[in-house]
């Protein structure tokens, strides 16, 4: 539990924001505000007050509620901090990864232009959605075309009916 960790680390401040650094990036995707935290700590102070009743002092009130502070405050920090940060990596991943993808298919395009391959095989799917020179839009139209067996496209780009044939007439090899 993270409440009673931060309590117990109350003496060692390093250690303390650590874990308090750590709950900042496990929120990233929660909007923090002042007045956010002021309501969550509120509402844990009224908690606290209302379970532990003689045993609340008012010292301890304002220990929990600058902890409560603290922590917020923190979070709201990393969040500014390192949210662009995070953003100037996702979009930098998303190009790489687009850049890699295009690649590919540019590849594929080469193959495909120098095998002949540009009218497609039947029962052999083109990257724009068509059997044999004919358009599918679904699997239904995919069994007509294939000759009753629905290709399913398999990791190698190859594709096989649901019964296992190749798909080009329906029958084995």
């Amino acid at each position: 539990d993270a409440m009673s960790a931060m309590v117990q680390q109350l003496s060692e401040p390093r250690v303390l924001h650590q874990t308090v650094e750590t709950l900042g990036f496990q929120h990233l995707q929660v909007e923090v505000t002042t007045p956010r935290v002021a309501l969550f700590r509120d509402a844990l102070a009224e908690l606290m007050r209302s379970e532990l009743e003689e045993l609340c002092t008012d010292a301890a009130m304002v220990g929990i509620r600058t902890l409560m502070n603290y922590t917020g405050g923190s979070i709201m920090y990393v969040r500014n901090k390192y949210s662009d940060r995070f953003r100037v990596i996702a979009t930098s991943w998303a190009a790489a990864n687009k850049r890699k993808q295009e690649a590919e298919e540019a590849e594929v395009d080469s193959e495909e232009r120098s095998s002949g391959g540009s009218e497609g095989e039947k029962g052999t799917p083109r990257k724009d959605n068509s059997f044999a020179g004919k358009k599918v839009s679904s699997k239904s139209e995919a069994s007509t075309v294939t000759g009753g067996a629905t290709p399913r496209v398999q990791a190698s780009g190859a594709a096989e009916g649901k019964d296992g044939k190749d798909g080009k007439d329906g029958k084995d090899g």
